[in-house]
This record gives structure tokens, C-alpha cells and sequence, in this order.
């Protein structure tokens, strides 16, 4: 017994230590074993995405860290990232490293646009007073922050895009948040009274040369009181517009309008009596498509402009507006949008139209169509709605020479009641007013009611 005491006191002896203050401590008996075994990303950083280049941002990384005896914590500090300068596009790799373990994620590194310049010039450089900019031939060289550069033709933004006053003015380029420029040339447009004189020269000549004693011929009603009386004539794809004379007849030839009429072989307009019975700003017709400045005239038919694809002035059919002085249409008679403005307001209803298959004086002729890409989809006749490329009038096509009346033995078909389809939508007034000239392009909630047809009218 008193040797077991012994061995324990001295066992006591040996785990105790003196400290510098005179403190005697007990040593651990065993010592510590707990040591990191994994790490893995509990929440990823809050920014992943970075331009080339950038430096790599660690607020928000937190990582889970699982320990030897099973225990483990959430640390958001302590570790080392690498890389931490994002020099390469794409998917880029972050390793994480803590107490001698590894775990990663992901971050998305982007290039980036740091100049553009003018590689070539649009090809048209001078422009008209309202015309739009056209960017066609533009080509830009640009440069990233890899150091490598590519050449682009479109994805830009160009300022201004039309011209609003005359003189050098400068367009500004932007691509990528960078930008350039180049000049362009902007003068007034021409006086726009030479096209008009031509034109006015024409219907005289047609008046000089027209017998007015056929012109009697066509009148089916005596006791007709109204201003104008029309004449559609097939045989020369032209409509004629007549005033009264001395007499009380109408031969006084007032205009003359290129137009184009019913296919013939599928869709001829018929001959006979008709008048105008309702008039629409717009009006759905057979396709589907749209007409400008409509006047119905009874059998489904209507003077209206060349077809739109939708209700808006710049869906122009294009290939249907060069075919005006041809039969093309499935029935109405297609106009120009100036000439079908004209017998919209100054054509009241009750106004007497006669369809033949006679030849008759030469239409006046239509403005030419520029085939360039900011002209397509508008009517180059039409000055009334703004933003139409067209400011001047171009140089109508050249009238086929007068031709004398000839006898018309299918003139004297009676006159066909209208079908329901205009019926359902027909306006009681003469419709005489204009239409505003501030929409660009007149768009389907500026026109009132004049769509109101179930079905659509040929067109």
C-alpha cells in the first residue's frame, strides 16, 4: 500500500508544470486528434459573371467543412481562390483551398467590345430634307479586349436615323456600348410644282383630241344632277372624269387616271351602270389585304388604291403598283393612292360611274416607284401621310397617246345592287373630308369605322 502511494505521487510529478508565474498546471494526457477530412461549396459567390480580365470577387462564398470525429461548421473566410485574375473567355474554374483540401466552382467570363471604327461608308451618302437614313453598305471593324476584331454589317444603331434639316450632318455609329461616326450630305427638296404642270399639260392634250360627241353615248340618265360623271374604260385601263358642258351633257373631260381593272380570263370587271354608294378611309378587301381611300360603286366593287398587307401606309404591294395600267385586279378598280383620294373627296355618292370595254383617253400616268430598299412598301403618289420616303413627285410614266371612243354594245348591262358585305358598312354622307396627314403611317385605330365589313370586298 504505502508503495502505491509512492508510484502515484510521483506519476503527479511528472504531469505537472511549472508555469513562468508560479502556477502549477496539469498537462493533457492525450493529446488532440480532430482534423479537417472535406470541404465543398455550401453557396457560390454572388458574382459569376465577369468581363475578361476582371478580378475575381469572393463575397458570399461559404464552404462546409467536415472534420475527423464527424462534427462540422460553415466557414466564410480563411481559404485561398485562385485564379483570382479572369483572363480567359468561357467557362472558367475556381479552385478553393482550406486546411489542405481542394473544392470549385464556376464563373462565366465575357469579351467585350473596346472600339469600332468606320471600315466602309454606307453607299449613299446624300440624302433629301425627311428622307430616312439607309445603311446599307455600312461595314464596322471591331475590337475586344482579347485583342481579336471582327467585321459586322449589322446589330448597330445609327442617330439619327432621318434628316430633318439641310446641310453636313453627322451620324453617329454604336455597337457594343462603343461608337463611330461618318457625314452625310442633306439638301431641300425640289419645288414641287414641275411634276404637277406636267401632269396638267397632259389631261389638256387629252381634252384637245377627245370627240366630245361619243361621250353622249355612255349617259344613261337625263335627269343626272350630280358635278362628275365617270367613265371606267377596260379597253385602255384608264377612268375618265367629265364635267357638264354648255349643254347640259358631260364632255368636258376633267382628269384622267391610269388604273387597272379586272383580270380579264378570271376576274374581268363587269360593264354596265353603277354609282358610288359608300366611301371608307380603309377597307378590308379580298386576300386579305387593304385599300386606301375606298368608294364603293355597287357589285362588290370599289375604286380603291393598290392593296396593302396590312391597314398601314407602308405595306405597299409593290409588284401590284407596277402593274397599274394592266388588268390585274380581281374586279375594283386600282388607282394610285392620289388618284383614289381624288374621287374620294371630290367624287360624292350618288356620283354615276359607267364601266365598257371601250379604249378611251390615256391615263395620266403614275409616279415612278423607286426600287430602293428604304421606298419599299409606300406609294410614291401619296403626299399625305408622313414619314413616306417620298417628298417629290418623280416623273410620271409616259400617257399612251389619245384614243377615240369606240361604240361599247356591252355598255347597256343594268346596274347591279350591291352585296351586303358594303351594305353593312355604307356611310350616309358625301365623305368629302381628308384625312389626317399627322399619322406615320396611318395605323388601324386612326380609322374610325370604316372596317366594319364581315366580309372583304374584292380587290
Amino acid at each position: 500500500m504505502k508503495k502505491r502511494m509512492i508510484s502515484l505521487i510521483l506519476v503527479l510529478a511528472l504531469m505537472t508544470v511549472v508555469l513562468p508565474s508560479g502556477i502549477y498546471v496539469g498537462m493533457e494526457v492525450f493529446a488532440s486528434t480532430k482534423k479537417v477530412t472535406s470541404i465543398s461549396v455550401k453557396s457560390k459567390p454572388t458574382k459569376l459573371n465577369y468581363k475578361l480580365g476582371g478580378s475575381l470577387s469572393t463575397k458570399g462564398l461559404k464552404l462546409t467543412v467536415k472534420y475527423s470525429n464527424k462534427s462540422k461548421k460553415t466557414v466564410s473566410s480563411g481559404f485561398t481562390c485562385s485564379p483570382t485574375k479572369l483572363s480567359k473567355v468561357g467557362t472558367q474554374k475556381i479552385t478553393v483551398k482550406y486546411k489542405g483540401k481542394k473544392t470549385s466552382f464556376n464563373v462565366a467570363v465575357k469579351n467585350y467590345v473596346t472600339s469600332v471604327r468606320i471600315k466602309s461608308k454606307p453607299t449613299k451618302l446624300a440624302y433629301k430634307v425627311g428622307e430616312k437614313l439607309s445603311p446599307d453598305g455600312l461595314k464596322l471593324t471591331v475590337t475586344y479586349a482579347s485583342k481579336s476584331t471582327k467585321i459586322i454589317s449589322s446589330g448597330f444603331t445609327c442617330t439619327p436615323s432621318n434628316f430633318s434639316k439641310a446641310g453636313t450632318q453627322r451620324v453617329t455609329v454604336k455597337y457594343g456600348g462603343k461608337s463611330a461616326s461618318f457625314n452625310v450630305t442633306v439638301s431641300n427638296p425640289a419645288v414641287q410644282t414641275t411634276t404637277a404642270k406636267t401632269t396638267t399639260t397632259t389631261a389638256k392634250t387629252t381634252t384637245a383630241t377627245q370627240p366630245k360627241k361619243n361621250n353622249m353615248q355612255y349617259i344613261k340618265s337625263p335627269d343626272y344632277k350630280s358635278k362628275y360623271y365617270i367613265v371606267v374604260y377596260t379597253g385602255s385601263q384608264s377612268a375618265a372624269v367629265y364635267g357638264k358642258d354648255s349643254t347640259g351633257g358631260y364632255s368636258v373631260l376633267i382628269k384622267c387616271f391610269t388604273v387597272s381593272t379586272g383580270k380579264k380570263g378570271t376576274s374581268p370587271t363587269k360593264t354596265g351602270m353603277y354609282k358610288i354608294k359608300a366611301k371608307y378611309r380603309w377597307r378590308l378587301l379580298v386576300g386579305p389585304c387593304y385599300g386606301q381611300y375606298c368608294s364603293s360603286i355597287g357589285n362588290n366593287y370599289l375604286f380603291h388604291s393598290v392593296p396593302y398587307d396590312k391597314q398601314r401606309a407602308d405595306t405597299l404591294q409593290d409588284d401590284e403598283y407596277d402593274k397599274l395600267g394592266r388588268d390585274a385586279s380581281h374586279g375594283c378598280i386600282r388607282m394610285c393612292v392620289r388618284d383614289s383620294k381624288w374621287i374620294y373627296d371630290n367624287c360624292p355618292i350618288g356620283t354615276q360611274v359607267n364601266v365598257v370595254t371601250a379604249s378611251g383617253p390615256a391615263g395620266a400616268g403614275v409616279p415612278k416607284r423607286n426600287t430602293d430598299g428604304e421606298f419599299r412598301g409606300w406609294d410614291p403618289s401619296d403626299k399625305w401621310t408622313s414619314g413616306n420616303p417620298y417628298l417629290i413627285d418623280l416623273p410620271t410614266t409616259s400617257s399612251a397617246p389619245s384614243i377615240s371612243l369606240t361604240t361599247d354594245a356591252a355598255s347597256t348591262t343594268s346596274e347591279t345592287s350591291e352585296t351586303s358585305a358594303i351594305a353593312a358598312t355604307t356611310t350616309t354622307s358625301s365623305t368629302s373630308a381628308t384625312p389626317s396627314t399627322s399619322a406615320s403611317p396611318t395605323s388601324a385605330s386612326s380609322v374610325a369605322s370604316d372596317n366594319s365589313a364581315t366580309s372583304p370586298t374584292a380587290a
